[in-house]
């Protein structure tokens, strides 16, 4: 085989690597219409659980309205018109990209080009600042003082303080691995790696709480307590039937006559081959002495539910807890494999 044959072949091969990886990242974003304009960056501020859920709704009408309760969820003051969770999150995205795209950055615009102007938000330094906002003060290696607008890429490292989380988070100068390995006699090749080089976050556990925290305190105190408790909810489907465990600390009891009622609203979207087939609304109630529920360790949910035909199902299950002060709401997604040929 010839040298140019060869050759021919593996610029074909490569050629349709990079179509498929195309076609890869195309099928996401026509998959879910709201990836660009939500997940994609939503996702900084995103709690592990909705993350879960998100990617796991199966058409637009559902996302939207995950979107449309993700921000009421966020925002501080519903008495307003404006959002203002939102709006700073907004902020904070256009300023990640106008100061942390490029090194050589001035008067608050990206040098790049084209969607390279807009890549500040997916950087280390940019993710901290949307996650926590701006530091109380940055060392460059010279001492101390306010976030500087202007980097000449001189500093090889920064150190961002949050005197509110007593929080120190360092970046360091990512070096390519091209300095890295012995190039004497080769040509210098310097130039292009200077302009691909960002700054690394050193990671720390204490960060990874703090991020948490500011994450979760985005949230209105009224849904808050729902992160603590959804992930205690066990749903499953199976024989004709949903099943929902609930652990019994986790249950709002009313007491009436000697005896405690829990009340619960539960909402199942039912999706067959990623189509809306159905849903079922019940509103559920349970009744225990006082001492039967002192022994009890959990709620044991049954309803049921025949599905039409086999397929693949996936049942979008929100449980809410009608005797909780704010209406404490549990959601999960079941997927299920329907082959009526089995026993």
């Amino acid at each position: 085989m010839s040298k140019k044959n060869t050759f021919f072949r593996i610029f074909i091969l490569h050629c349709l690597i990079y179509s498929l990886c195309s076609c890869i990242s195309l099928s996401r974003r026509t998959k879910d219409p709201y990836y660009e304009s939500f997940y994609e960056k939503t996702r900084l501020i995103m709690m592990d659980e909705e993350k879960k859920i998100y990617k796991a709704l199966p058409d637009a009408a559902s996302r939207e309205e995950f979107i449309e309760k993700f921000w009421t969820m966020r925002d501080p003051d519903p008495t307003t018109e404006e959002n203002e969770n939102k709006i700073e999150f907004e902020n904070r995205i256009t300023f990640a990209n106008e100061w942390f795209g490029n090194w050589k950055t001035f008067a608050g615009r990206s040098m790049g080009e084209g969607k390279e102007k807009d890549r500040g938000w997916k950087t280390a330094r940019g993710r901290i600042y949307i996650i926590l906002g701006p530091p109380s003060m940055v060392s460059y290696g010279l001492g101390w003082g306010p976030l500087r607008l202007y980097n000449d890429n001189s500093s090889p490292s920064e150190t961002w303080y949050y005197r509110q989380y007593e929080l120190y988070v360092y970046f360091y100068k990512n070096i390519p691995e091209f300095w890295s390995r012995d190039h004497t006699g080769e040509k210098d090749k310097g130039e292009p790696y200077v302009r691909e080089w960002d700054y690394e976050l050193m990671p720390s556990t204490l960060l990874l709480y703090v991020m948490e925290d500011a994450k979760l305190n985005l949230i209105h105190s009224d849904y808050r307590g729902d992160f603590f408790k959804v992930v205690h909810v066990r749903a499953t489907y199976q024989e004709g039937f949903f099943i929902l465990k609930i652990p019994m600390e986790r249950v709002t009891f009313e007491e009436k006559e000697g005896r405690l009622y829990a009340f619960y609203s539960l909402k199942i979207k039912v999706y067959k081959n990623n189509e809306k087939i159905d849903e079922v609304n019940e509103t559920i109630t349970c009744s225990f002495l006082e001492e039967e529920a002192l022994e009890r360790k959990e709620i044991v949910l049954e309803v049921p539910y025949k599905t039409p035909g086999k397929g693949d199902y996936l049942f979008d299950l929100i449980l809410t807890d009608l005797e909780s002060m704010y209406g404490a709401k549990y959601r999960t997604i079941i997927k299920k494999k329907i082959d009526l040929s089995k026993p």
